[in-house]
């Protein structure tokens, strides 16, 4: 699942994904009333987060995630701040994973495919 308002960016990983894993499904969501109806119905495997959504920062989004919604996937944070308070508070937060921009999208795609097939793997 991708958090986001940006339309360019969830077209990294649908586009691939969508070439090198067809049994990866990819959905976007752009307002908190989507995160809740995706985590609602999906067995999400990881939750990519895109900086901020509307109004509410990126920590707040991750907080909304950890403590409101409970959610115990992955989430990986992708960023352009490299400021190291920021970074650190959205570990603390509950980031599992900081990706700072530019990136590699095909890096990244095939770390996003191992993950999710090696928990595939182990259900």
């Amino acid at each position: 699942m991708i958090v986001t308002d940006d339309v360019i960016f969830p077209n990294y990983f649908i586009g691939l994904l969508g070439r090198k894993a067809k049994n990866i499904n990819v959905f976007v969501c752009n307002s908190f009333n989507d995160i809740d109806d995706r985590l609602a119905i999906l067995d999400c495997k990881l939750i990519i987060l895109d900086g901020t959504l509307s109004r509410f920062s990126s920590i707040e989004i991750i907080h909304y995630l950890r403590f409101e919604r409970h959610t115990i996937v992955p989430i990986w944070f992708f960023t352009e701040v490299r400021h190291e308070e920021y970074v650190s508070k959205s570990i603390e937060t509950g980031a599992t994973r900081i990706i700072i921009k530019p990136f590699d999208p095909y890096l990244v795609c095939n770390e996003i495919q191992t993950l999710i097939e090696d928990e595939m793997l182990s259900v």
